[in-house]
């Protein structure tokens, strides 16, 4: 039988990586049983062709959930959200990024 313990989530880290253009969010505590990403409060689904989403996980338990840009252009701009949940907890984080080579900065968690 295998035990799975669901603890306290907290987002570590969140930035843009302009090389890859990419999201990323790193997350701790888990497991993670579902990430969320969102675009000014709008969640973002897999279907959509301008988005790729990814999960890994490091040598240190931690998620690294990653929001690839397709084809980045002006409309990008906006708060993105990573969000990220399990039967016990849920926190968030949001980024803003602007223009089509956007500037960005770490928000915070909220729990």
């Amino acid at each position: 039988m295998n035990i799975i313990l669901l603890g306290h989530l907290e987002i570590e880290q969140l930035y843009y990586d302009p090389q890859d253009n990419k999201i990323v969010c790193i997350s701790s505590g888990g497991p993670a049983e579902r990430i969320l990403w969102k675009k000014n409060n709008q969640e973002l689904f897999i279907v959509d062709q301008s988005y790729k989403f990814s999960q890994t996980i490091d040598t240190n338990g931690r998620y690294k959930n990653t929001l690839k840009f397709i084809y980045k252009g002006e409309d990008d701009s906006g708060n993105y959200t990573c969000e990220v949940r399990n039967k016990l907890d849920q926190t968030s984080s949001v980024i803003n990024i602007t223009g089509e080579h956007p500037l960005f900065f770490y928000a915070g968690s909220t729990s």
